[in-house]
């Protein structure tokens, strides 16, 4: 089984908070992110795949290449 887990992952824009304090584990499946506009789906979905520079203590574990 594989499994992803982000632990306190944050994000900031200048004084904006795009991610605040997101703390998940991804097992085996399909998941969806739903939210307004604005509510950092994207961002999420672009530091979870290192399209972004983290914040300094963003910790990402996984046993398997994202």
């Amino acid at each position: 089984m594989h499994e992803l887990k982000l632990m306190d992952v944050q994000k900031k824009y200048k004084d904006k908070e795009a991610v605040r304090k997101f703390n998940y584990s991804f097992t085996n499946g399909v998941y969806g992110l739903l939210g307004e506009n604005g509510a950092g789906k994207t961002t999420l979905m672009r530091l979870i795949c290192g399209r972004l520079k983290n914040q300094p203590d963003f910790n990402k574990t996984a046993n398997y290449n994202v």
